[in-house]
């Protein structure tokens, strides 16, 4: 009894989206990581162009996971409306994120992939905290 009572405890829809989207973000930072590896190893394409290239098609993943799986209730029905938002947050992210990568490379000296882990952690948190107030209720 006291089991399920604590099961029931933490699987509140707030905390079930919060594990959903760390799930579709795994995944959408798997498809940002292997595109930024590629961009910047196969071509030699600096790190901060190819991370905005990465970064856009993990937001796409991100996205579609998101509106299909992750949140449950939309604030808006106006889909391309919530679309437009959800990009606007996602480049608020991406100024976040190129900052957070920018500082772990340039001023900490890290190394690609952890500064890209610690980038994508940052940005983590701020894209769902902006999106649940603003799209997802």
């Amino acid at each position: 009894m006291l089991k399920m009572a604590a099961t029931r405890t933490w699987a509140k829809p707030g905390r079930i989206e919060l594990v959903r989207y760390f799930v579709a973000s795994v995944f959408a930072l798997l498809v940002d990581i292997a595109l930024l590896m590629l961009l910047t190893q196969a071509f030699a394409i600096h790190y901060l162009a190819a991370n905005v290239l990465s970064f856009v098609s993990g937001s796409i993943v991100a996205y579609l996971i998101s509106t299909h799986w992750v949140f449950e209730k939309h604030r808006l029905s106006n889909k391309p409306l919530e679309y437009l938002i959800f990009v606007l947050i996602g480049v608020l992210g991406l100024g976040v994120n190129e900052a957070a990568l920018w500082t772990c490379m340039e001023v900490l000296v890290w190394s690609l992939l952890p500064a890209k882990l610690v980038s994508a952690c940052i940005s983590f948190l701020f894209n769902f905290a902006a999106r649940k107030i603003l799209l997802f209720t």
